[in-house]
C-alpha cells in the first residue's frame, strides 16, 4: 500500500485488488447497523448525500456526484474514492490543502 502526505494528514491507499477480497455492489451507503463493509458503490448522481454516524470499511466509491454532501461522525477505513465529487468534499471538510509535490 502506498502512502501520501497532505499537510498534517497521511493517507494510505487501500489494497482492494488483493486476491480473495470480494466487494459486494451496494445500492446505498446507509445501514441500520451503522457499518457498510466490503462494498462497491458508484455510478450515481444524487441531489443530496448525508453520511452521518456511519463506518465505511474496505470498499470502493466511484463515479458518485451529489449537489450537497454532508459528513458527520464519518469513519473511513480502507476506502478508495475515485472519479467522484466526494473526494473533494472530504478534502474540503478536513481542511486539507492539496498541491503538487
Amino acid at each position: 500500500m502506498a502512502s501520501r502526505a497532505f499537510d498534517h494528514i497521511t493517507v494510505t491507499t487501500p489494497a482492494l485488488d488483493e486476491p480473495g477480497l470480494y466487494l459486494s455492489v451496494v445500492d446505498s451507503l446507509d445501514s441500520p447497523r451503522g457499518i457498510v463493509q466490503d462494498f462497491a458503490y458508484g455510478g450515481v448522481e444524487l441531489r443530496s448525500l448525508s453520511l452521518t454516524g456511519i463506518q465505511l470499511i474496505t470498499g470502493r466509491i466511484s463515479d458518485v456526484r451529489a449537489k450537497h454532501v454532508e459528513f458527520d461522525a464519518l469513519n473511513l477505513h480502507s476506502v478508495e474514492i475515485t472519479n467522484s465529487g466526494l473526494a473533494q468534499a472530504l478534502v474540503d471538510e478536513l481542511g486539507i490543502i492539496v498541491g503538487d509535490d
